[in-house]
């Protein structure tokens, strides 16, 4: 039995457990309704990219891959992991890309949704991460709308190519998140925290595989200790949850695994950048003009957070045009802003962290090591602008607390009148900007129209235009390049192949000519002048070019397919042969070498040879309807009339009207004694006015009457 005292003891305690339960269930349906309208808001701003074509990189990363376009097989994998193709080392984001091959082949709807997922779990991670290290729900929810919906977003969201900025930062997140893991972890067993340790290294260890930029995330592991965890300041006895505190020298070496792994991926990731031609040379780029362009970037980058107007793809590099004026101004701004970070380490933390965060995981990217001709890209701003994110949200929350003239009521009024509308604009101006990336002419318009003297830009449009037919424009453009970068070789190699279009073969071969004055070893012009003098009938300079190509790019694919071509040209079709094996060595999916082959092949007698390679371009071309009927003929003339038959059928169910093929089919038809769809064969060939020879209308006839 109860007495009293126990039943008001028993009914005390029950209502602070249902208390305690109702608090715990609105904290985690608040959690869950904030995280799904910022997952919904992701999607509302971002999903007119799911209809956009791939733009810019994405053919070259995966169009015009073979690698990532066979899926995940073992070669593929093989290859991921060795390979330094287009400039980098990062074979977990080619990975994801052969899933979205496998799984959506070449629909770029697909691989742009992938890309959103991604974005929209990163800003759920966020908002989770920064809450939990924090102990600021609403506050992590700004900074995690801001994140999520920023214009600056969508060139990392909406190209396809850069699916290593979303995924490296997811496992960036996973691995902030282990790392907040780890520490609570103290007072556990040794194994057990070995055991998160590892998870730790493995998932930086997939983020660096993603992308190289996150090599910094030690520094920001140790400014996260500062500031929220106090593990750098803290006294022992001090109250907080977190009972590991190690000091500066023991967080250092507590971090040294990630240091390690760091400085390998930094070594890797230069190599490669070195040995793809992406890194810019130091008389192109001297150390004073990069370090002038760094300090203008790091100020611009916080312009463009704030006013983002004139967003392009790629901001041309100035070069040695650096305004020395701006130059000053920029660095004395971030000499001030770095000063008041420090100023503020003891009473707003928070301010010193934001701004060495965005100092330190911009660095990687800031141009020291300029790769690439660009000067600054918005993509680099994924991870950077959340410290500035950080110390705005929170220097906000502070300055409208200590607000005198206003109650905690107009205070929450405030914030939560203008918090939505920030939400709304910064949703909309995102939804808008992406109708620019639309296709590859809307994306560098656009560009041009947002910078000056974009030289890169005019260049891609004109490649873009011509490959439309609009070569006139297109020559105009590459004209405008030219006066504005007159030493750009490429330029002057689109504007050779658009006079050679025209038809306006001397103006095109001075054009190479030039190209190959600013760029002696320019395997690509070497080739295209071979081009030139083929169509003039010069094929002996034709092959000499050639063959200049190959000696500057040994493995140039379309060089060695060319220099086939002459060589057969001139009948020397065993050499042929063997440079057309060496295009397909290069470029396995090379369905015209693949044809050529399979041509020669044929004219040396040499039938089941040819039949692998028109099998090899059915094979990546289904619907070439002429590899079809030329493999029907090889199989008509080996004596296996049942594959000819099923060839030919498909060439004419690809093109009904080709006479050839159904004359053929007629005849492996009647061999294979199947004279009834012969007939009904050669009742077509006359109905379309090109009867077949009377000859074999007249053995037909003799094996079955017409019926």
């Amino acid at each position: 039995m109860f007495d009293a005292r126990m039943r008001k003891c028993y009914s005390v305690n029950c209502r602070y457990r249902s208390s305690s339960c109702m608090r715990r269930s609105f904290i985690v349906g608040t959690y869950g309704a904030v995280c799904a309208a910022l997952v919904a808001a992701v999607f509302a701003a971002f999903l007119p990219v799911i209809q956009n074509a791939f733009v810019y990189d994405d053919w070259q990363y995966i169009v015009l891959n073979p690698h990532v376009q066979k899926g995940l097989t073992a070669e593929s994998l093989s290859w991921a992991f060795r390979s330094t193709y287009a400039a980098n080392w990062h074979p977990i984001t080619w990975l994801s890309h052969m899933t979205d091959c496998l799984a959506f082949g070449l629909n770029p709807a697909g691989h742009h949704a992938v890309n959103i997922v991604l974005h929209a779990a990163n800003v759920v991670l966020l908002l989770v991460l920064l809450s939990r290290l924090t102990g600021s729900f609403w506050k992590s929810a700004i900074v995690a709308a801001v994140f999520g919906l920023h214009p600056l977003r969508l060139e990392s969201v909406a190209w396809v190519a850069e699916r290593k900025d979303v995924l490296s930062m997811f496992f960036l997140l996973l691995t902030v998140h282990t790392y907040f893991w780890y520490v609570r972890s103290a007072g556990r067993s040794l194994r057990y925290r070995a055991t998160v340790y590892s998870v730790l290294v493995l998932l930086y260890s997939l983020g660096l595989m993603s992308k190289p930029m996150l090599v910094s995330l030690p520094f920001v592991l140790l400014l996260i200790d500062y500031w929220p965890l106090k593990r750098l300041t803290a006294p022992a006895w001090a109250e907080t949850e977190l009972a590991d505190r190690p000091m500066l020298k023991g967080a250092i070496l507590e971090k040294m695994p990630l240091f390690m792994l760091s400085a390998v991926s930094c070594a890797v990731t230069y190599t490669a950048q070195h040995k793809g031609e992406a890194v810019g040379l130091i008389q192109d780029y001297p150390l004073t003009v990069r370090l002038e362009n760094a300090a203008i970037s790091y100020v611009s980058y916080l312009g463009k957070m704030v006013w983002f107007r004139n967003l392009a793809v790629l901001y041309p590099h100035p070069g040695l045009n650096v305004s020395i004026a701006t130059t000053v101004a920029c660095v004395l701004f971030i000499l001030c802003a770095t000063t008041f970070a420090v100023i503020s380490r003891t009473r707003r933390p928070y301010v010193t962290i934001g701004w060495l965060w965005y100092l330190v995981t911009l660095l990687p990217v800031i141009g020291l090591v300029q790769v690439g001709v660009q000067a600054m890209a918005d993509r680099y701003t994924y991870l950077p602008l959340i410290g500035i994110s950080i110390a705005t949200v929170w220097g906000l929350a502070e300055l409208l607390g200590n607000s005198v003239q206003r109650t905690p009521i107009t205070r929450c009024s405030s914030a939560s009148f203008f918090v939505p509308i920030l939400i709304l604009c910064l949703l909309v101006c995102t939804r808008v900007q992406t109708r620019y990336w639309r296709n590859n002419e809307t994306l560098y318009r656009r560009a041009i129209a947002c910078t000056s003297r974009n030289y890169i830009m005019l260049n891609n449009l004109g490649l873009e235009l011509s490959d439309r037919g609009k070569v006139d424009e297109a020559i105009r453009l590459y004209r405008r390049g030219l006066a504005i970068a007159p030493r750009f070789h490429v330029l002057y190699l689109n504007l050779g192949e658009a006079l050679a279009k025209k038809g306006q073969l001397k103006q095109a071969i001075i054009a190479y000519k030039t190209a190959l004055r600013l760029k002696p070893d320019y395997a690509d012009a070497h080739n295209n002048l071979g081009l030139v003098f083929y169509q003039q009938g010069n094929v002996n300079t034709a092959v000499m070019e050639y063959q200049q190509a190959l000696k500057a790019e040994p493995n140039h694919a379309n060089a060695h397919y060319n220099l086939a071509s002459a060589l057969a040209r001139q009948g020397n079709l065993d050499e042929a042969v063997n440079h057309l094996r060496l295009a397909i060595e290069s470029k396995p999916a090379f369905a015209d070498a693949h044809y050529n082959l399979g041509n020669i092949l044929v004219r040396l007698g040499r039938f089941d040879e040819a039949a692998v390679q028109f099998s090899r371009v059915v094979q990546i071309n289904p619907r070439d309807a002429v590899s079809h009927y030329k493999l029907g003929n090889i199989f008509l003339k080996l004596g296996k009339y049942a594959d000819a038959i099923r060839h030919y059928e498909k060439a004419l169910e690809i093109r009904p009207n080709l006479v050839r093929v159904r004359n053929n089919l007629a005849v492996a038809l009647y061999l294979e004694g199947r004279y009834g769809e012969s007939w009904e064969q050669v009742r077509i060939l006359r109905q379309a006015g090109v009867p077949p020879h009377p000859g074999f209308v007249a053995a037909l006839t003799s094996k079955m009457p017409e019926p």
